[in-house]
């Protein structure tokens, strides 16, 4: 009984705030409630690792990487507002794969255009990274400097938002349910026991065993490259979370599978910046982007990319 009162009473204080204070933040009046599927203990994490958006606007638009690239964020959620009709509350309905920051030449700006208008993202592995040196438990090598130069410039309020990141975002669309994860989910694990580490750098994944014993687990396979045996992770997901949509894949780029949707589009290295639409009614999927504004891009591409 104190153990399902302990679950239960954050949600209605939450609940009695939002039902008696709505006009304090009414573009974001939508509860953000910790995953079902968590175990009860994950409920007092102050940073949930796994969120459900609860009554979700009737369109969701997952915005790809976008590694500080701001000015072209900027002109995707100008388009983004057009397509919701000047709603001046339409950032309610955006959600960032995360890699908001590094790379590009504005980190520092998106990070804090994201906080002030309290868009909603998950984490990223760059995210993780820029909080680690902020926080100083991550150090810069020489060469990484100009990657993580702008961090010294965070405040702590930028530092508890990247803190704040989920690693996924649940909401229901066209009656199926959906995720939004930065790299992805290991095919046959379950949601609450994927690590923070796969759902951040994970892309390809290797079949272990045969038949019914038989298991995949994440791989690094030389930073993205297929062989051997390894296999974009993608490729082989069959949906028991949902549609997953993710980022993380520059290198793949567009990434279109009947279970999952990729993002990252490779806006840093030159090529756009992609959204998805999502229909909540019906769940179909529109593609909208903006060109990087650089030629040839910020930054070299990488192996993994």
């Amino acid at each position: 009984m104190l153990n399902i009162s302990m679950r239960v009473l954050p949600l209605f204080f939450r609940t009695m705030i939002a039902y008696l204070f709505p006009t304090l933040f009414p573009c974001f009046s939508a509860l953000l409630l910790p995953h079902p599927s968590l175990p009860p203990s994950s409920s007092s994490s102050p940073s949930p690792v796994h969120t459900v958006l609860n009554d979700p606007p009737k369109n969701i638009y997952c915005i790809g990487d976008i590694h500080g690239c701001h000015s072209e964020f900027l002109s995707l959620l100008s388009k983004i507002r057009s397509l919701e009709g000047g709603d001046p509350c339409y950032l309610r309905s955006v959600i960032l794969v995360g890699d908001l920051v590094n790379k590009g030449p504005s980190s520092l700006s998106t990070l804090r255009y994201c906080r002030e208008h309290r868009i909603l993202s998950v984490r990223g592995n760059h995210d993780v990274a820029a909080l680690s040196v902020y926080r100083g438990t991550k150090s810069v090598r020489p060469d990484q400097s100009s990657k993580y130069g702008w961090v010294s410039s965070m405040s702590e309020d930028d530092a508890s938002y990247l803190q704040s990141l989920p690693c996924t975002v649940s909401f229901e669309a066209g009656g199926r349910n959906h995720v939004v994860v930065h790299a992805g989910l290991v095919p046959g694990v379950p949601l609450f026991l994927q690590s923070e580490s796969d759902m951040t750098t994970l892309r390809l994944v290797r079949r272990v065993g045969s038949g019914e014993g038989g298991s995949y687990k994440a791989t690094r396979g030389g930073e993205g490259e297929e062989g051997g045996g390894e296999l974009p992770w993608a490729k082989v997901y069959d949906g028991e979370h949902g549609r997953v949509v993710f980022g993380h894949d520059a290198k793949r780029g567009l990434q279109v599978n009947d279970n999952a949707v990729g993002l990252d589009t490779g806006c840093v290295y030159g090529r756009e910046i992609t959204a998805v639409k999502i229909g909540r009614d019906d769940g179909k999927i529109e593609f909208i982007s903006s060109p990087c504004e650089e030629p040839g891009g910020y930054a070299p591409v990488s192996r993994g990319s």
